[in-house]
């Protein structure tokens, strides 16, 4: 047995799918607290600066913001910034 967390059509033949996931975007509580730019809407996502896993080999396609933003119907948005992360090469 094997649990692999990978996109359907990289599943081998045979394969079960357990359970899916929903993603969704997360803020430290000071951003809330502090206030005057409120988080209730993707469109909101504008006024902030984005966090970004780089994944350069596309190992895990759906966990980036221009997916994320097109479906949840802002495929144009643009927000203040980013911030970019590169995963570790080294083990």
């Amino acid at each position: 047995m094997a649990v692999r967390y990978l996109a359907d059509n990289g599943a081998p033949q045979g394969a079960v799918r357990l359970f899916g996931e929903r993603l969704l975007p997360v803020a430290s509580p000071a951003l809330h607290k502090r206030g005057g730019m409120p988080l209730k809407a993707p469109a909101d996502l504008a006024r902030h600066v984005l966090i970004h896993l780089d994944d350069p080999s596309g190992v895990m396609p759906w966990l980036n913001w221009p997916a994320w933003l097109t479906s949840n119907g802002q495929p144009n948005l643009k927000p203040a910034g980013s911030l970019r992360f590169f995963p570790s090469t080294t083990r």
